[in-house]
């Protein structure tokens, strides 16, 4: 016997309000959870984060140190220059940000060019069977409105 079942049971006039909105409330966030894929976006956020750290870790401690030893010898995060009246402008951790970002970009593209390349048949899939979809709600609500119409 299911949760619902029992409290069916043992709810008087008073509190079936509560319960049906309880329930109603239910079936809105599972339907929010199913139709925005919540659980695909979770997955894709913490697979995001997780590469975002990795690509920093493979920036700073292989790209920057060799990137260091081919321009002067020198530590490319304390790269800097001196202007006019010893201003000084550090450009090296600019430049650090930037390694960063584009070797994030290139996983990001070469996960892209794999997805479309293995996965793409199953995307393809899904998005003709919601399109389908679409179009013969669209093509129902149209039918609808035109036997509203008719009883005006």
């Amino acid at each position: 016997m299911k949760y619902k079942d029992i409290l069916k049971k043992n709810i008087n006039d008073e509190d079936n309000i509560l319960f049906k909105y309880i329930i109603n409330e239910e079936k809105k966030i599972i339907e929010f959870l199913s139709g925005f894929d919540i659980v695909g976006l979770t997955i894709a956020t913490i697979l995001g984060l997780n590469i975002s750290s990795f690509a920093k870790i493979i920036s700073k401690k292989l790209i920057v140190p060799f990137l260091s030893y081919l321009i002067e010898g020198t530590n490319l995060n304390n790269a800097s220059f001196i202007l006019i009246n010893d201003i000084k402008i550090e450009y090296g951790l600019i430049l650090t940000e930037l390694f960063h970002i584009l070797f994030i970009i290139l996983i990001l593209y070469y996960c892209y060019k794999f997805l479309n390349k293995y996965v793409s048949e199953l995307l393809i899939d899904k998005k003709s069977v919601s399109y389908n979809n679409f179009i013969v709600q669209k093509q129902i609500l149209r039918e609808l409105k035109k036997l509203n119409k008719k009883k005006e």
